[in-house]
């Protein structure tokens, strides 16, 4: 015999019918039962539990409510076989005598709920402690592997929309220059072409700005999507000084993007020395100074390389030292000058989807 059967013998527990369905019921509500739904008694029940309650549909109503999450209406009234407005009656009982409260507790709910009070409370402590481990510390392995996904290191993006996405992630980051396309970019990506970063660039969606000089040779740059570059950098910035280095602003101010020649020849008429290397010197330090760009990125992979003079004579990071009639005739690496900018980028323009980006040509680059 089961514990149920055993139960039923014993008169502890009655077999009735409820809403059409058959169910076990505690002994102690044979009255709440007959007196609310109408539920037939099995015979030979004690006196003491056929004697008729105060409120047999609230004390059912609040038993379900005290077992049950927030619940509709129809909900309560399909399990205890009532209609609606009776249900719904008994309901507004209970919440106006303090038991129950009503409001929009599930997330995905089409109309008011009911809940009992005490329910409700061990669902803000339970949805507080659920929210509490999700900010709790981890464990150090956890963190790193946490890390490494969260920056796409080891993913397998491919092309130029692979690409944006990293650069999405990385943007406004200050990073070293010479590990941009030999560390940072490959890492993220499954196949790393350049040519890929100087289609964003040169299709004008995308720009570098200098953080800062690294040593002689080296320095960090942000990555910054054009009409999102306003977010990431100061309106002002407060760069080099030195007769050089202003007759450089003047003319990029004035005349926009242009040659090598012309920066040379704007240091010449402000009377200043204008050898490639005192200029180029000067020039870089506005790159670095965040307050000239260019729309590729060859110039950066030169100084990086080693290719580009210093004042000193000596070419950066490197021992050979280019032909200064050669820089002289083409200007510095990639044969453009540097272009400045105000910082001033359009919050209003939209950046093309990156399969236009890929229709761009590399070669359409102009004096910037």
């Amino acid at each position: 015999m089961n514990a149920v059967a055993q139960l039923v013998e014993e008169r502890r527990v009655i077999e009735v019918v409820v809403a059409g369905e058959r169910r076990f019921a505690s002994a102690e509500d044979a009255a709440r039962l007959r007196d609310a739904l109408g539920v037939s008694l099995p015979p030979g029940l004690p006196a003491a539990f056929i004697e008729p309650v105060s409120d047999p549909l609230g004390d059912l109503l609040h038993r379900y409510a005290r077992t049950h999450g927030p619940f509709l209406t129809s909900e309560v009234a399909h399990s205890l076989g009532l209609d609606n407005d009776r249900a719904a009656a008994g309901l507004a009982e209970l919440e106006r005598r303090g038991r129950l409260v009503r409001g929009e507790f599930r997330p995905e709910g089409v109309e008011r709920e009911w809940c009992h009070n005490d329910v409700l409370r061990v669902l803000r402590r339970r949805s507080l402690a659920a929210l509490r481990a999700e900010v709790e510390p981890v464990e150090q392995d956890v963190l790193a592997r946490f890390q490494a996904d969260w920056q796409l290191v080891g993913s397998n993006r491919r092309g130029v929309d692979g690409l944006a996405d990293v650069i999405g992630l990385l943007q406004g980051a200050s990073l070293p220059a010479s590990a941009l396309e030999r560390d940072i970019l490959p890492a993220r990506m499954a196949n790393y072409a350049p040519a890929d970063l100087d289609t964003l660039l040169t299709a004008g969606e995308l720009i570098w700005i200098g953080a800062g000089a690294v040593g002689t040779g080296d320095g960090r740059i942000r990555l910054l999507w054009r009409d999102q570059a306003h977010v990431f950098l100061p309106q002002t910035v407060a760069g080099p000084q030195g007769a050089v280095h202003d007759a450089i602003r003047s003319c990029l101010t004035q005349r926009g993007a242009v040659f090598w020649a012309d920066l040379v020849a704007a240091a010449s008429d402000a009377g200043e020395p204008y050898d490639d290397i005192t200029v180029l010197t000067a020039l870089w330090d506005l790159v670095w100074a965040g307050e000239v760009t260019n729309d590729a990125l060859t110039p950066l992979r030169a100084v990086v390389s080693g290719a580009v003079p210093t004042a000193s004579g000596r070419a950066m990071r490197s021992s050979r030292r280019p032909a200064l009639r050669s820089l002289s005739r083409v200007g510095p690496p990639a044969g453009r000058s540097l272009v400045a900018r105000r910082h001033s980028w359009s919050r209003s323009r939209r950046r093309p989807n990156v399969r236009q980006r890929q229709r761009c040509n590399s070669s359409s680059a102009t004096a910037s």
